[in-house]
Formats: C-alpha cells, structure tokens, sequence
C-alpha cells in the first residue's frame, strides 16, 4: 500500500532507453527482460524474495558513456503529497540517499531510499517534479494523479559487451545504514539470490495440484500460480 521507486530512465550514448524503443519485453515468472534492438540493449529487471530491493541490469554489446535517473514517490498509495526530499549522495560508498524531509512513515516503516550500483558513478543534482495523471487509476477512483521527484542524474561507463554488465540497486530501509544494506546485499549476492528464486518457481510449478488433458489450461492454471506468488 506504500510507493517507494516510481521508475527510472537510462540512457546510454546519450540515447534514452524508452518504452517506443522497446523490440520485445519477456516477462518470466523470476524476472523481466526488456529489449532495446535499435540501441544494441538489453534491460534486467529483478526482484528477490525476501529483500526489500529491486535490481536493474544493462546489458549492451558497446561501450558508452551512461545515465541512471531515478524518479521516486515516497507515499501511501491513497496520497497525492508533493513533499521536500532530502538526498545525500557519497561518492566513496557510491550512493545515493533520498528520504522525505517530513518523515511521515510510522516506525518499522521503510524511510530512506539507497540508489548503489557495481560500477562507479558520479551524482548530478538536477531536483525536478513530473506531475503524472493515470488515466486507469482515474476510471477506478485512486492513485489518479501523483508527483513523482527526481533528485538528478548519476552518470556512468557502460563496459562492452562481455564484461560483467552494469547493475542497479534500489534498496529500501527505516534508517540510511539499513537501506544501504538492504541494497548491497541484492547487489552482492545477486547471482545467487536470482537462481534461488528460479529453483524455487520450478519448484511450484512442478507441484501444481491440478492436471487436466488441456495442457493449455495446465499452463494457464501454472501461470496463475505465479502470478498470486508475486502478488
């Protein structure tokens, strides 16, 4: 019911990765693929159990000189606020912080925002709001109309292809230590942590309770299964 990480823009050579330029998206019960043909891009998106965190991975087969906006909501889903931030960026731990200056989240509750990556990068302050209608939350009554914030760009060097790609963390927390825990934990451990949710999805769809001699409503019935898992 809480918002944290709106989305976020990439670009590589200067060029934006956006939703027009997507060529194919791959959705898998684990993660999220998305594929840029015209760029040479592929963008990874995962979400381990157990962690509050999300990791974006850039894979790309040329070098180039990137950027990493991110744009953040700090809110109940129910809220339409237009809060100050506060953001504290420290180039020798390589991350960003972003909290709300209000503090409105009851104890327990994630407050602090940890922006990190497994490649250096160097942080640009250019704070803006983007006020957003969504026109298929307005038809339902909720959530019609926020005011996602950017702090500003974090720029970077996308390797060639081949080397270990790029990879982006948002990691939440009730304090700044434990979300930037919370976000090197998924960056350190992100191989495992990924092939842990994959052997576990196998593991589901394998004990599905129902078999039919539709093998379409076996996958249907398998994919509903994930579907609920995720939610």
């Amino acid at each position: 019911m809480h918002e944290y990480v709106e989305s976020w823009e990439i670009s590589l050579g200067g060029r934006l990765l956006a939703a027009d330029e997507i060529g194919e998206a791959f959705a898998y019960p684990h993660a999220l693929y998305r594929s840029y043909p015209k760029l040479g891009a592929m963008e990874e998106i995962f979400l381990p159990d157990n962690l509050n965190a999300v990791a974006v991975r850039v894979h790309a087969k040329s070098a180039a000189a990137g950027e990493l906006v991110p744009w953040v909501d700090m809110r109940h889903i129910w809220e339409v606020p237009k809060p100050e931030y506060r953001i504290f960026w420290s180039k020798a731990k390589n991350v960003l912080l972003i909290s709300r200056a209000d503090e409105p989240f009851p104890e327990g509750r994630p407050a602090w925002i940890a922006i990190t990556a497994n490649v250096p990068m160097d942080f640009a302050s250019d704070e803006r709001y983007r006020p957003t209608d969504y026109p298929k939350d307005a038809a339902r009554r909720a959530m019609a109309r926020t005011n996602p914030f950017t702090p500003g760009r974090l720029t970077f060097t996308q390797p060639a292809g081949g080397k270990e790609p790029p990879t982006f963390v948002f990691g939440l927390g009730s304090d700044e230590k434990s979300a930037t825990a919370e976000a090197a934990d998924l960056l350190s451990n992100f191989a495992r942590l990924k092939d842990e949710k994959l052997r576990r999805f196998e593991g589901l769809l394998s004990a599905a309770e129902i078999t039919t001699r539709d093998e379409s409503i076996n996958k249907t019935f398998r994919w509903a299964r994930v579907s609920m898992d995720n939610l």
